[in-house]
């Protein structure tokens, strides 16, 4: 008889960050974000649509306050989804604001480089207003499942970027999160 094991979609973590936790990292972004890119419809996802603001963050400005999860993203890595990935050196973050409005489309997360992908995308809800809407869903069958284990500041999910995921619209207040993309050779 065979085990059957079952690769997630996707993991997380309630509460991973504090709320002091939060308010510090938020410090650090805003003091070090750079360029706000321009966004709206991105053929790099599929030609989806993104109304919201993002800046560029440097990770080493910001290493410290996340290391200990990226230990963990590593670990889980490791034992869950098992993952090639390169060493994170200093990869540029996505620090997105989305106000009412403001959504993203479904789009899979992908690389046009010719020797690497993005195996896996990082996101941490850094909220710091109160906001309705903006659920975060993923779409593995016909309808789309709502994930709502990323709904508060502190909580973090790891997902397998190829998946469709979408954030809606935000009915009030503010959405913010930061995402990073985690890399490895390239899928044959």
């Amino acid at each position: 008889k065979m085990n059957k094991f079952k690769v997630p979609d996707y993991w997380f973590w309630k509460n991973f960050f504090n709320k002091k936790e939060i308010l510090d990292l938020n410090k650090l972004i805003n003091k070090h974000k750079l360029t706000e890119k321009i966004v709206g419809q991105d053929p790099k996802a599929g030609n989806s649509v993104k109304t919201s603001k993002v800046y560029w963050v440097s990770y080493k400005n910001i290493k410290d306050k996340i290391e200990k999860l990226i230990d963990n993203i590593l670990d889980v890595n490791q034992h869950n989804f098992g993952y090639n990935l390169f060493e994170i050196r200093n990869p540029l973050l996505n620090y997105n604001i989305y106000n009412k409005g403001g959504e993203y489309s479904f789009h899979c997360d992908s690389s046009t480089s010719p020797t690497h992908d993005i195996k896996l995308t990082l996101l941490i809800n850094i909220s710091t207003k109160q906001y309705t809407g903006g659920e975060f869903c993923l779409l593995k069958t016909e309808t789309p499942s709502f994930i709502s284990d990323f709904t508060e500041p502190g909580d973090v999910i790891l997902l397998r970027s190829h998946l469709l995921h979408k954030v809606n619209p935000v009915k009030n207040g503010t959405r913010e999160s930061l995402t990073m993309f985690l890399t490895g050779p390239k899928f044959i």
